[in-house]
C-alpha cells in the first residue's frame, strides 16, 4: 500500500493494532472539517502520539519521516516549480550531489517521485512527512504565491484576449 490518505493511513494504523477501529472512528468524527488530516486529529485528540506515528511510519515505508523544518532555502525551493509542488505534494528539502531531497506525504508513490524525477532532472530521494505538516508549509510558503500566479495569469490572457495594456478590477473588458 503506497498511501497515507486518512483512509489508508487510518487502516493501517488498526490493522497494525496501534489504534483501535473505536478509536479511528472517534478520529473519523472529530474532524470538524476537510482541512483536518486523520493524522493531526490522531495527535491532537492524544489517540497516538506524533512520534509514535513517525516511527510506524519509517518501518511502514522503510524511509525516514522528519518534521518539516521551517525555513527551506529559496534555491532549493525553486528546484520544483510550485505548480509542481502542489500537484504531487512534495516539497523539496535539500539538494546534493546531484540528489534532491524531497518531502511527500505519500513517499511511497513511485509514480510521483518518477515524474519529479523527469521534472527536475534530478534523482530523488523521498523523505515521509505528515500530511498535516506539509499543508501547513504549503499554505505558509506556496498558497498565497500560487493565488498571485493565477490572477496574473488570468490577467494577462484579458489582456491578451482585449486587447487592452492594462485591466483593472473597476472597469470592464470590452470585447
Amino acid at each position: 500500500m503506497s498511501k497515507t490518505s486518512g483512509d489508508d493511513l487510518g487502516t493501517l494504523l488498526v490493522n497494525s493494532g496501534i489504534i483501535t477501529h473505536g478509536q479511528l472512528a472517534e478520529a473519523v468524527t472529530a474532524r470538524r472539517d476537510i482541512e483536518d488530516t486523520l493524522d493531526k486529529v490522531l495527535i491532537d485528540k492524544k489517540i497516538i502520539s506524533r512520534s509514535t506515528l513517525l516511527s510506524f511510519l519509517m518501518d511502514h515505508y522503510r524511509i525516514p519521516f522528519v518534521p518539516l523544518p521551517d525555513k527551506i532555502d529559496s534555491h532549493t525551493l525553486r528546484l520544483i516549480p510550485e505548480h509542481v509542488v502542489s500537484v504531487y505534494q512534495a516539497v523539496p528539502l535539500s539538494f546534493d550531489g546531484g540528489v534532491l531531497a524531497v518531502a511527500m506525504s505519500d513517499p511511497g508513490n513511485v509514480w510521483a517521485v518518477e515524474r519529479l524525477s523527469a521534472i527536475t532532472g534530478f534523482k530523488i530521494k523521498p523523505v515521509g512527512v505528515l500530511e498535516s505538516d506539509l499543508r501547513n508549509f504549503l499554505s505558509k510558503h506556496f498558497e498565497d504565491t500560487t493565488l498571485a500566479l493565477i490572477l496574473k495569469e488570468i490577467t494577462a490572457n484579458l489582456v491578451r484576449e482585449s486587447g487592452a495594456s492594462l485591466i483593472t478590477l473597476s472597469s470592464p473588458v470590452e470585447r
